[in-house]
C-alpha cells in the first residue's frame, strides 16, 4: 500500500514506464534536437484523453534534459488550460513566450517584448471595431469613424511589424533554440483552441522557436469542422509540419499493471481463490481497462474502497461490483 500512487499524476523518468512509451518518447526528443534553425517548426502529439501525453511529454523532457542544461535548447511551458476567455489566454501566451525568450535578447529588445504583446492585441481590437463600424456604414461606403479605427489600427501594425522584425533579427543571431511546449489544448473551449492554433501560426512563428502541442486530434479536428466546415482536417495541417500518434500501450502491459496494482492492495490470494478470480478478471474486469488512465481511476478508487470490506467480501466479486460500479 506504502507504494501505491493514489492519483493519476503522470509519470517523469523511463524507470517509471510500464507502458512502452520511454522508446518513442526518446525517439521524438532526439529528432526536436536534430531540427537546425527552425523558424516557427510546429510538432504535434497526439492522443486521445487518459491515453498518456502527459507522461509521454514528460519523457521528452527528461531527454532533453542534456542539451537543456548545456545551453543548446531551451523548453518554455504554456499551461494554457489555466486561463479562461480568449483575451486573458492571449495575454498570458505572450507574456510566458516572451519571458522565454528574453534571457538571450538585449536590454532593449527586452524592454520591448511586452509592448509587442499588448499592440497585437490592441490592433486585433481595433481590426474588429472597424469591421463593425464599416458595416454600419453600409454599401455606399465606409463610415466615417470607421475610417479613423482604420487609421489607428495601420499606425498599431507598423509598430507592431518593427518590433516583430527585431525580435526575429535577435533570435535569428543567437545559437540557442527554443521549445515552446502546450499541453492540454484540448481542455480549452472550442474558441480557445482555436485561438492557441492561430497565435501559433502567426505572431509564433519566430527564428529557432519551435512548438510542441498536445492534443486529441480527433477533437480538434472536430472543433475546427465546426468553425470553417470547408476546411477540416487541412485547417491543422496548414499549421502543422509534422504529426505523431501516441503509441497505444499493448492490452497484456495495461492488465499485468492492473493485477499489480490490485494485489497491493488487496493481498495475495489464496490458490483456491486465485483461479476464481482471474476468471472473472478476463471476463468482467480486463475488457473494461484500455487506458493507463482506466487503471488509475479504478485502482485509486478500489484503494479507498478496499480496506472497509477486506476479510468480509470475497476479492474476486468486489473487484467485479467496482467495475460495474464505476463504469
Amino acid at each position: 500500500m506504502n507504494d501505491l500512487s493514489h492519483n493519476d499524476q503522470p509519470i517523469s523518468t523511463p524507470s517509471e514506464d510500464r507502458f512502452g512509451i520511454d522508446p518513442f518518447a526518446a525517439a521524438l526528443a532526439k529528432s526536436i534536437l536534430k531540427i537546425k534553425s527552425p523558424a516557427g517548426s510546429v510538432i504535434a502529439l497526439n492522443g486521445p484523453w487518459g491515453s498518456g501525453k502527459s507522461s509521454a511529454l514528460n519523457l521528452i523532457r527528461h531527454h532533453l534534459d542534456g542539451a537543456v542544461k548545456g545551453g543548446d535548447i531551451a523548453v518554455i511551458d504554456f499551461t494554457c488550460w489555466w486561463f479562461r476567455g480568449e483575451e486573458a489566454l492571449a495575454l498570458a501566451f505572450f507574456r510566458e513566450l516572451y519571458a522565454g525568450l528574453s534571457p538571450t535578447l538585449g536590454e532593449k529588445l527586452k524592454k520591448s517584448l511586452p509592448k509587442l504583446g499588448a499592440r497585437l492585441l490592441k490592433a486585433g481590437a481595433v481590426l474588429g471595431s472597424a469591421a463593425d463600424l464599416a458595416g454600419a456604414g453600409g454599401a455606399g461606403g465606409v463610415a466615417g469613424g470607421a475610417m479613423e479605427w482604420l487609421g489607428g489600427l495601420i499606425q498599431q501594425e507598423e509598430g507592431v511589424e518593427k518590433l516583430h522584425a527585431d525580435l526575429s533579427k535577435a533570435l535569428a543571431e543567437q545559437p540557442r533554440r527554443f521549445l515552446v511546449v502546450i499541453d492540454d489544448i484540448d481542455r480549452l473551449s472550442p474558441d480557445e483552441a482555436l485561438l492557441i492554433f492561430r497565435l501559433v501560426k502567426s505572431v509564433g512563428r519566430l527564428p529557432n522557436v519551435m512548438y510542441l502541442l498536445v492534443y486529441d486530434r480527433q477533437l480538434a479536428e472536430k472543433i475546427v469542422s465546426e468553425r470553417f466546415p470547408s476546411e477540416g482536417p487541412h485547417y491543422l495541417e496548414k499549421i502543422v509540419q509534422a504529426a505523431f500518434e501516441l503509441p497505444e500501450p499493448m492490452t497484456t502491459d495495461v492488465h499485468r499493471h492492473l493485477l499489480a496494482q490490485i494485489g497491493a492492495i488487496c493481498g495475495d490470494l489464496s490458490e483456491e481463490r486465485l483461479l476464481r478470480f482471474m476468471n472473472i478478471f478476463h471476463e468482467g474486469v480486463a475488457p473494461e481497462m484500455r487506458t493507463p488512465r482506466d487503471v488509475a481511476r479504478f485502482t485509486n478508487s478500489l484503494a479507498v474502497t478496499w480496506p472497509a470490506v477486506a476479510g468480509e467480501v470475497d476479492p474476486a466479486d468486489f473487484v467485479a461490483l467496482e467495475v460495474l460500479r464505476q463504469c
